[in-house]
């Protein structure tokens, strides 16, 4: 079950800006997934690494690429801080948690842009009034 937000921050969505589209199909695939599993398998938690607001950051691999994102319970939202090459993803200065306001959207609107971007069709399911669902443990 998604969570009720999902946003990247404008640093991240600079960074995907510059990739190649092969790589960033790849790379907003995997940060897609966290929306309805923030916690994956390969997902690691950065020891000593919180935000200004003391949420734990976290990491996310996509080849050469990490994905830095924090999970908030209320409201319950997965926000994408920033993606950066591997190595140079962790000497960044603290990435401000403030989301770009134009990436909130519905789960319905996100998977077309996603479907679009991507240039295969959206995933079929059922469907629903566009009203998100909080996630559950």
């Amino acid at each position: 079950m998604p969570f009720v937000g999902f946003a990247f921050t404008d640093a991240a969505l600079d960074f995907l800006e510059t990739l190649p589209p092969k790589i960033r199909r790849q790379v907003i695939k995997k940060a897609r997934a966290l929306h309805t599993n923030p916690h994956p398998q390969g997902a690691k938690k950065l020891k000593d690494v919180e935000t200004l607001e003391g949420d734990p950051v976290y990491r996310e691999r996509s080849g050469d690429y990490r994905i830095l994102y924090i999970v908030r319970e209320k409201p319950a939202e997965v926000i994408i801080l920033d993606i950066d090459h591997r190595k140079d993803v962790y000497r960044m200065p603290k990435t401000k948690t403030e989301t770009a306001d134009e990436m909130r959207m519905k789960e319905s609107d996100f998977d077309a842009m996603m479907s679009k971007a991507l240039g295969v069709p959206a995933p079929l399911g059922e469907v629903t009034n566009d009203k998100p669902k909080p996630w559950t443990h």
